[in-house]
């Protein structure tokens, strides 16, 4: 268990969530 490993990941499914709700708009 990383500390570290698991920021990253919750970092970059906040990061995949934003630019999604960003594809959804300009559709």
């Amino acid at each position: 268990y990383k500390r570290e490993e698991v920021k990253i990941q919750a970092w970059e499914n906040r990061e995949k969530a934003k630019a999604e709700a960003e594809m959804r708009r300009i559709e």
